[in-house]
């Protein structure tokens, strides 16, 4: 009897297992460029096509593509899942071209049918010559549902050329 209730444990486990691994490949999401040559004529994205990408979000069975503009045609999207099993897209992105000019954002959005913006702010801006202003996050989850970006600010470079600095010592963005 005791092989049986062993038998079924692993068996169980292994179910277990497998099931989790079905449910993590069910949200999925891809960036690529919309553009395979680079195309002069391109009104999109300030006239650079390279900077035009495709986000293609797949979750279970609803698919959401969305055009989107991105310094170099460098992006980085992550999914995240609150509390209460609501979906957040979390966009990195770029604007701006040349040396030391091009400023990275964060934008988050609330997948439902579509995208719905919750919120976008900077994470990264040149703030003089040689320094730049940087927004280190960390993600919080409370219990109730929704996420809580904890921000706390940091100048990196040669401080005496930052031509600014932030007032604030740490902030959080909540979004539900």
């Amino acid at each position: 009897m005791s092989k049986i209730i062993k038998l079924t444990g692993i068996i169980t486990a292994l179910s277990l297992v497998l099931a989790g691994l079905a449910f993590s490949a069910e949200s999925k999401v891809t960036i690529t460029p919309k553009w395979s040559d680079v195309n002069t004529d391109t009104k999109e994205c300030d006239g650079f096509s390279e900077d035009t990408l495709m986000l293609n979000i797949k979750i279970n069975k609803t698919e959401i593509t969305k055009e989107i503009c991105s310094s170099y045609g460098n992006a980085d999207a992550k999914i995240i899942t609150d509390a209460r099993g609501i979906k957040f897209l979390i966009l990195k992105t770029a604007k701006g071209r040349g040396t030391h000019v091009t400023s990275e954002y964060l934008t988050v959005y609330r997948i439902e049918k579509d995208l719905k913006e919750c919120t976008h702010f900077p994470v990264y801006e040149p703030v003089g010559r040689l320094s730049g202003y940087y927004n280190d996050y960390k993600i919080i989850k409370p219990r109730k549902g929704g996420l809580i970006f904890s921000l706390t600010p940091r100048i990196e470079g040669v401080a005496e050329d930052a031509e600014w600095f932030p007032k604030e010592k740490k902030r959080e963005i909540k979004i539900k």
